[in-house]
């Protein structure tokens, strides 16, 4: 069978719409990969497919590897740094992220959407990491 301009021409305007209408349609970018920033320059970038993420976090000076699974609310994982494996938790939170580690909460905003009160020295409510705070640190014993 032998194709015509017409049924040719037809025939892309077919696959165009399909291909925009998948794009129109296709999941929203997940919440967790993409660089973040946090006070006191901790730095967070991570890449996901299928439920697996790696990547790297930046805080005073160290890099720590992580990787990470979905799990309960968020994200489920490791940091790799010179004192051996940290586990931590990711959760999405209103437009940012927390990070939990050994009694310690991080919050984290996408590059340049962090607001100016959570930059400062001090956070806005210590030990309420919602306003930018962190969690006292647990003593031992």
């Amino acid at each position: 069978m032998k194709m015509t301009r017409r049924s040719r021409t037809g025939a892309l305007l077919l696959l165009g719409s399909a291909v925009l209408l998948a794009t129109a349609t296709a999941a929203p970018a997940d919440e967790f990969t993409g660089e973040f920033e946090g006070r006191d320059g901790l730095h967070l970038q991570l890449e996901g497919d299928d439920g697996l993420y790696m990547g790297a976090l930046q805080l005073g000076g160290e890099i720590y590897l992580c990787e990470a699974r979905r799990g309960g609310a968020g994200l489920v994982g490791t940091l790799e740094g010179a004192d051996g494996p940290l586990p931590f938790t990711l959760r999405a939170a209103g437009g940012r992220l927390v990070l939990e580690h050994g009694g310690t909460a991080h919050s984290l905003w996408p590059i340049g959407e962090m607001p100016e009160a959570a930059a400062g020295a001090a956070p806005a409510r210590p030990g309420d990491p919602t306003r930018g705070g962190e969690l006292p640190q647990r003593s031992p014993g």
